[in-house]
């Protein structure tokens, strides 16, 4: 068509991802090649109210979420003492950010936020632990 679009991505927190994804012995090559482009990856249908989408690697193994300006400055304001949480307590069972990104292009941007996919293991029970459970239903992950 002639139109060229320009596209610039930020890393918001590479060293606290990096120590992450150190901390959870994932490689960052293999990581970055789980997003390359793929017939395969899978956008999730969402349930979230705040109107957030999900991609899943092409290896199941990741989630990336879309988050708005307002979630994009509160998990950069909370990365350090997620960062000591998960030294202190490496059998925690919080979801690990693997990545934090903006796409930004001329007319638009997009922050996301990549984190490990719980459910690539077995899991045998699920909790919304948001606190509320009006018009909130899960599906069983198998």
């Amino acid at each position: 068509t002639g139109i060229e679009t320009k596209y610039r991505f930020v890393d918001f927190a590479p060293s606290y991802c990096r120590k992450v994804r150190k901390l959870c012995d994932i490689d960052t090559n293999e990581f970055l090649a789980s997003w390359s482009l793929h017939p395969d990856t899978k956008k999730k249908d969402s349930s979230a109210k705040g109107g957030a989408q999900f991609l899943v690697s092409v290896d199941h193994s990741y989630f990336l979420k879309t988050v708005n300006p307002q979630e994009k400055n509160a998990l950069k304001s909370f990365f350090p003492d997620y960062q000591r949480h998960l030294i202190k307590f490496p059998n925690s069972l919080l979801s690990r950010y693997l990545g934090f990104f903006g796409m930004l292009t001329p007319s638009s941007t997009t922050y996301f936020c990549i984190f490990n996919n719980v459910f690539s293991t077995k899991v045998d029970l699920v909790f919304d632990l948001k606190g509320s459970t009006v018009y909130r239903k899960t599906k069983d992950p198998a």
